[in-house]
């Protein structure tokens, strides 16, 4: 299941086609096509929620999830190097700077609604909202990485 899980998200990056846009839109669609994922396979955030719970005890039997995952890797520093290269995208991030920007972004939408909702009185998955926050990760992603990097705090 958890293969099954994983593969469905790869495919969808892939059907991207994030090799043909330009870098920062590839990088908004990559982060948007994440968010919709999350939003409509539920079950793929339990089930990711789950094995954390269990310390990642099945997903360590599936050396084929790591080939998996770093293919994900790969079409992001593919995007990363071609903003880079036409001076668009900063270079003290990595590829799995962003996809950790990202996924923790879209996770927390699906794994926290609830919580949150009580505590904030917002339903994150409120389809009046979605619009709003598939925009948002978007914005997040294209702002980070397109800026300057901040200075160190002691200089």
């Amino acid at each position: 299941m958890l293969e099954h899980a994983y593969l469905g998200i790869r495919e969808a990056e892939r059907n991207l086609h994030p090799g043909d846009l330009p870098p920062l839109e590839a990088l908004r669609r990559l982060a948007e096509l994440t968010y919709d994922h999350h939003l409509g396979h539920s079950d793929f955030i339990r089930l990711v929620a789950i094995e954390n719970i269990h310390q990642g005890r099945f997903i360590a039997r599936l050396d084929s999830l790591r080939e998996l995952n770093r293919d994900a890797l790969g079409i992001l520093d593919g995007v990363l190097a071609r903003g880079r290269d036409e001076g668009l995208v900063r270079a003290d991030v990595d590829a799995l700077d962003v996809h950790l920007v990202i996924s923790s972004y879209c996770f927390f939408q699906v794994a926290n609604r609830h919580t949150f909702g009580h505590l904030f009185g917002r339903d994150l998955l409120d389809p009046a909202l979605r619009d709003h926050h598939r925009a948002i990760i978007g914005d997040v992603v294209v702002a980070w990485l397109g800026s300057t990097p901040a200075l160190p705090a002691d200089g």
